[in-house]
């Protein structure tokens, strides 16, 4: 199937004409705070990210004709306190990311308007693009959701490498996604590799999802499987948004916890520039049943299209595990802390 979809893209685009056009955009975003922090942790600092993670990309296509395009897509991750790159980010798969340059995305790929897009290099993958549904945060998803989940073990998935993937165009408002890394470890077969999926529902402003991803001996021996649900709706000036996500661990493997997470948020825009949203997150360890709690509330104000600033609060209560971070400090076991963070948000 995988070598029928791949031949198919790439005769279809020799059968285009020539002539070709090509465009090419930088684009970025910058998010920094001040925070600080009350309880099992005690700190004030600038920290970068809080709402979304700063970065610089480069993206392009050229137009092959026929509704046929290549495209690329490079994305560095940017810390605004010093200036670096930031650290590498993890993969569900065998082959490292150290020193990775473009750790956010780095790919190529082939999009027909009928057929789909198939793209081939580093990649989010499909189960993690579901995920964003259930966000109900105004600034993003940093604090909350992607701090929920990155304790459960999901940020090894947010993006794989040597990935295929495979985005299908809407059909009567529902669309799906599909992705492959294959084993790159030598060894066993099945070393490295991982798969997975994702289907999407939209009408008017109702908004569904599920995703699943399998990873296979990515660290040692055994697999990892997580599953995603979510739903959000949007009418006028409100947006409700939840979902569910399980984790199961059962070699216990390094970096992954066992555990179930649910939460349920909503904004609502007060005026045209100020919206204003809160989200609850509970999540549970599987083996224990210890648990861990967050409420965030987030108040953004648009000063243009491109630049907001922000306040955020955030009361987090961790059990042993999962033991989630906020405002990217890593968090306490069996803590108590209470954070509050202003900021400014710029997209270019």
């Amino acid at each position: 199937m995988k070598s029928y979809l791949i031949g198919v893209f790439v005769l279809s685009s020799l059968a285009c004409s020539v002539s070709a056009q090509t465009t090419a955009q930088v684009y970025g975003r910058l998010d920094a705070s001040v925070v600080g922090l009350n309880g099992a942790q005690s700190q004030i600092g600038m920290v970068e990210g809080v709402g979304a993670t700063s970065n610089v990309g480069f993206r392009g296509n050229e137009d092959l004709g026929g509704g046929r395009s290549v495209i690329y897509n490079l994305e560095i991750k940017i810390e605004l306190a010093t200036g670096g790159g930031g650290a590498a980010t993890n993969s569900g798969t065998y082959r490292s990311t150290s020193n990775g340059i473009f750790s956010r995305n780095a790919y190529a790929g082939l999009k027909d308007k009928n057929l789909g897009t198939l793209t081939l290099g580093r990649n989010y993958t499909s189960a993690v693009r579901a995920v964003y549904n259930m966000n109900a945060i105004p600034v993003g998803i940093n604090t909350g959701l992607a701090g929920n989940i990155a304790a459960q073990g999901i940020g090894n998935d947010f993006w794989n490498n040597n990935q295929i993937k495979y985005d299908s165009p809407e059909f009567g408002g529902l669309s799906f996604m599909a992705n492959y890394a294959p084993s790159e470890g030598g060894g066993a077969s099945s070393r490295g590799t991982n798969y997975g999926g994702s289907a999407t529902y939209r009408s008017s402003g109702l908004v569904l999802t599920a995703g699943h991803q399998k990873d296979n001996n990515h660290i040692g021996p055994g697999s990892i499987n997580w599953s995603v649900l979510t739903a959000s709706y949007a009418i006028g000036d409100v947006k409700v948004a939840g979902g569910y996500v399980r984790v199961k661990n059962p070699s216990k493997i390094a970096g992954w916890t066992d555990s179930k997470m649910w939460t349920v948020g909503a904004a609502y825009k007060i005026t045209p520039p100020l919206t204003l949203g809160a989200q609850y997150f509970n999540n549970k360890e599987s083996n224990t049943g210890t648990t861990s709690k967050q409420l965030v509330i987030n108040a953004r104000y648009a000063l243009s299209k491109r630049t907001g600033l922000y306040a955020m609060a955030t009361r987090t209560e961790n059990g042993a595990m999962p033991v989630m971070a906020m405002y990217n400090v890593p968090g306490t076991a069996n803590g108590k802390t209470t954070a509050m963070a202003v900021g400014i948000q710029h997209f270019f």
